[in-house]
């Protein structure tokens, strides 16, 4: 019983370290796109704005995607 107990003891204070030293590194956070600082520009189609490098032209009109792009202007919108 003795060398259970002395084993369960050497457990916990390893995973006790274990914990600690997990706790003192920052967390890892999967890398995201920034567009901070950057422009957004409305599509001529929907309305969605959508980051300059993003952006899908056709000579001065703006668009979200290709598919807006082909479909046009919106009625009613320029």
């Amino acid at each position: 019983m003795p060398t259970l107990m002395k084993w369960l003891i050497l457990l916990f204070v390893l995973w006790l370290v274990w914990r600690v030293l997990r706790s003192a590194r920052p967390p890892v956070r999967p890398a995201s796109r920034s567009h901070a600082g950057e422009s957004m520009r409305a599509c001529v189609r929907c309305g969605l704005n959508v980051p300059q490098s993003e952006v899908v032209t056709d000579g001065n009109l703006d668009y979200c995607c290709e598919t807006h792009r082909r479909l046009g202007p919106a009625q009613g919108r320029k």
